[in-house]
């Protein structure tokens, strides 16, 4: 009778556990979107003043390379808050505004609260690439994953047969 009810309420605590780490989506089910890039090209700052953002994409052939770089534009540090393991997300779309990819799909993240200072002037940069893109335009969106901010960047690139 008692291991049953440890059982049971092993369960029910690993139920409660999953339904709170997994709760990153809409009411619908689908997936929160990225906000727009801002006014200027590859650049948006969020708060105005303190972070800047910039996306640079490296094509090779038909692989693509990205570089995601948040910088400290303050004359002080500046320390960001993550809720998970995930740093950045960003969506890959094609000219027709269909998503070919999202980083964060299929993805899971650690349930751990991390911090990034980031001092005076420096900046902080995160890669990733993509293999094997099919020929077409696209457009990419990055953004920080942090509680106090997310700049975020767009690049437009195209790829060649």
């Amino acid at each position: 009778m008692i291991a049953r009810r440890r059982h049971l309420l092993f369960l029910f605590s690993s139920v409660i556990i999953i339904t709170i780490g997994c709760g990153n989506a809409n009411p619908d089910g689908t997936a929160p979107a990225l906000q727009a890039a801002g006014p200027r090209a590859g650049m948006e700052r969020t708060p105005p003043g303190r972070l800047s953002a910039a996306v640079h994409v490296d094509r090779s052939g038909r692989d693509v390379r990205f570089a995601f770089s948040v910088q400290n534009a303050s004359g002080q540090p500046i320390t960001l808050t993550f809720n998970t393991s995930q740093r950045f997300d960003y969506v890959l779309e094609d000219e027709a505004g269909n998503v070919v990819k999202r980083y964060s799909d299929g993805k899971m993240f650690l349930q751990v609260i991390g911090t990034l200072t980031l001092p005076a002037g420096d900046a902080a940069v995160f890669h990733d690439a993509i293999r094997a893109v099919p020929p077409g335009r696209y457009r990419v969106t990055f953004r920080l994953t942090a509680n106090e901010a997310q700049p975020s960047a767009t690049a437009r690139f195209f790829v060649t047969p």
